[in-house]
Formats: C-alpha cells, sequence, structure tokens
C-alpha cells in the first residue's frame, strides 16, 4: 500500500502532504529520511529557506537540495550554532541524542561550524527528557485521602450552612415577634 504523503505528491496535492508530513515529524526525533521528503514538499511549493533547512538537516549537499541547504546558512552565516540549532524544528531540539549526517557537519563546518563546537554545542542543548511527574491520581492511597479530606471539609461546609440557615430563621423570627408585639 502506497504512503499516504507520496499519493498526496503524486496527486500534487502538496498542502495535504506537507500536513502528513508535519504530523510526523511531531511524532519524531532526528530522521533524515523524513526530512529530505519534506524539504522536497516545502521545495515544490516555493517554500525555499524553510526546503533548505530541512535539507540541511537531512545532509544533502549535492544539487538544488545542496544550494538550498547553503542559501539558508548563508542568510544566517553570523548566527552561533547555539542560535542557528534553535531555528530547527523541536523534533530534532528535543531528541535525546542526535547524530548528525556527515553531508549536515560538511555545510555546518563549510559556514565556520567545526565539528568539535558542534558536539560541544549539542551536548548543551540536547537535554534527556524530564520523567512524567507523578499524578495524584497514580497513588490510591492519595486518592483515598483525598476523598476523606473532601469529605471533611464538605461536612464543615454543611455545617456551617446549617448554623447559618438557623441563625438566620432565629433572627426573622426575632424581627417577626417584634413586628407582631408592636401591633
Amino acid at each position: 500500500m502506497p504512503d499516504s504523503a507520496e499519493v498526496e505528491i503524486e496527486r500534487q496535492r502538496y498542502w495535504r502532504a506537507k500536513e502528513i508530513l508535519q504530523g510526523r515529524l511531531a511524532a519524531t526525533g532526528y530522521d533524515p529520511e523524513l526530512f529530505a521528503r519534506y524539504a522536497d514538499v516545502l521545495a515544490a511549493m516555493r517554500d525555499y529557506d524553510d526546503a533548505g533547512r530541512f535539507d540541511l538537516l537531512a545532509g544533502r549537499v549535492e544539487g538544488d537540495a545542496g544550494s538550498r541547504a547553503r542559501a539558508f546558512l548563508a542568510r544566517r552565516a553570523k548566527r552561533s550554532f547555539a542560535q542557528l540549532w534553535a531555528e530547527m524544528p523541536a523534533a530534532c531540539r528535543r531528541a535525546e541524542t542526535v547524530r548528525l549526517p556527515q553531508g549536515t557537519i560538511a555545510l555546518l563546518n563549510e559556514y565556520g561550524h567545526s565539528p568539535a563546537k558542534i558536539d560541544r554545542h549539542l551536548a548543551k542543548l540536547v537535554r534527556p527528557q524530564p520523567q512524567r511527574r507523578r499524578r495524584i491520581l497514580d497513588d490510591p492511597a492519595a486518592v483515598l485521602r483525598g476523598q476523606r479530606t473532601g469529605l471533611v471539609i464538605g461536612a464543615l461546609l454543611l455545617v456551617i450552612l446549617a448554623v447559618g440557615v438557623v441563625g438566620t430563621m432565629q433572627i426573622v423570627m426575632s424581627a417577626l415577634a417584634w413586628v407582631y408585639n408592636l401591633l
């Protein structure tokens, strides 16, 4: 069965192929093949700057893809690697480990980012994902404590309400008795 993105590309419905590939980008880490496909779709849509970003990430140095990647880097030549990496998609930034393709390293090296500097920056920028925080619902004993606390607070509020109602009734009755006595 053909890939849904490929079907949309064949139909020249690039906007739909872009949506499909964006969904995949959000769900994956660093995937050069996916970046290359996405760059081709962006180039077909004439979004050459973003296509160059993804061509760079895919490590494509030859042909039109290499030209787009170089143009992307040329427009950002004065930026540090950290600033450049901050412009990359979240799939790259949140990956636990990133192994850049040789083409990507070669292109970055052409623009003054040495492999050692790249590795040093990636080690600082890429952090492991934090573990999911424990929720109170994950602990049955905590749930029971929460339920008991809720019941106690509810009972106290009910007592306060009852005292308030009884007190109000006494005041109303006293006022009515006073008015009755005046008549």
